[in-house]
């Protein structure tokens, strides 16, 4: 609605144009006709005019069709686009997640060969391919795009910082567990022994009595 309080704005100022027009007039208007000559209806877009004006009035409104399926299309595919872009972005994420959960520590240490004879490809080196891929992706993009690369990419790493660290904590926990459980088991272990040296004593006292 701002575009056409401009345009009437700019009409008022102007003599030749000859009306008082606010900017949602203007707009009905504008509607109006471009339904009309979309539709055909050329006859009832004329009023006291010669056939020229009519004639003129039919290219200008053709041009002003024109420009707006241009601009129409120039959006989709800007859109289209922009869209493509934010899907990478998402599966480039989705992947980095994937590859980051569970498997990170045993991969960085892990510096065997296969049965080819081959390196073992680790998690670390694939991150590191789509980061940078993300990198270079994101030199292509505007200003705007760019830094949105910039925010994800920086997220990814830091979600991925977070997940090898709850991975160390993880093992850390598991080994406190093991030590704890062990430790159970050694003073359950121990509690067997004097409950049964207890008995064993006791039984002794008990023929030590009958035979006295």
């Amino acid at each position: 609605m701002n575009v056409f309080n401009q345009i009437a704005a700019h009409c008022l100022l102007d003599p030749a144009f000859g009306l008082k027009k606010q900017g949602p007039a203007m707009r009905t208007r504008f509607t109006t006709l471009m339904s009309q000559f979309k539709a055909d209806q050329y006859q009832s877009m004329r009023k006291s005019g010669t056939v020229e004006e009519y004639e003129e009035r039919e290219v200008l409104l053709q041009n002003i069709l024109n420009q707006i399926q241009d601009w129409n299309e120039k959006e989709a595919e800007k859109k289209e686009r922009k869209s493509a872009k934010q899907r990478g972005i998402e599966s480039s994420g989705a992947l980095l997640r994937r590859l980051a959960i569970g498997e990170l520590a045993k991969d960085d240490d892990d510096e065997d060969l296969d049965d080819s004879g081959r390196k073992k490809i680790t998690k670390r080196e694939q991150l590191g391919v789509v980061t940078n891929a993300l990198a270079g992706a994101r030199l292509g993009a505007g200003e705007e795009e760019k830094a949105e690369y910039e925010y994800k990419t920086k997220r990814l790493e830091l979600e991925r910082e977070q997940q090898q660290q709850k991975l160390q904590h993880g093992q850390d926990d598991a080994a406190k567990r093991r030590d704890h459980e062990l430790a159970l088991e050694e003073r359950r272990m121990k509690a067997d022994e004097e409950r049964e040296k207890r008995m064993h004593e006791f039984l002794l006292k008990i023929l030590s009595e009958q035979k006295d």
